[in-house]
């Protein structure tokens, strides 16, 4: 009697559909975990700007007005990998590009400083995530308040 060796066609075809069905439930996990990942990042990049922002409304009496002022508290255009930084009137913000997870393409995280009522009062610093309309609130950094954009 012949002995067999190996697997027959049916036991590698179900195999090869359970290994399609774990990639199926898998790769949309891991395509929220980069762009919660990308939107974290830009965050903490955000969240490091705070002190020498501080530092410079102590020396000069206010935000700084325009981007050409990024250099005085040591950021670059470059400091955001996948986004773009820039000034508003009440804080800092990231706009995220299209390099990074298309999930976080157009969204914007904003940092917005408010003054305290009194000289002892401090400062403080609100975060808000505005991701576009076809995007998800999910991917909002940890400490940000999510909204819809348009």
């Amino acid at each position: 009697m012949k002995q067999s060796k190996g697997f027959t066609l049916i036991e590698l075809l179900i195999v090869v559909a359970i290994i399609g069905i774990l990639a199926a439930v898998a790769i949309p996990q891991y395509q929220n975990y980069i762009a919660k990942a990308e939107a974290g990042t830009a965050y903490s990049t955000l969240a490091s700007l705070k002190s020498p922002m501080e530092a410079y409304v102590l020396e000069k009496g206010s935000l700084p007005g325009v981007d050409g002022e990024l250099a005085w508290i040591g950021a670059s255009a470059g400091l955001i990998v996948n986004g773009s930084l820039e000034y508003t009137a009440s804080g800092i913000q990231v706009t995220m590009g299209a390099n990074g997870s298309p999930a976080i393409s157009g969204a914007v995280i904003a940092l917005s400083r408010t003054a305290g009522a009194t000289a002892s009062d401090p400062a403080t610093w609100a975060c808000t995530y505005t991701y576009p309309t076809a995007g998800n609130a999910n991917h909002a950094p940890k400490g940000c308040t999510a909204a819809a954009g348009t």
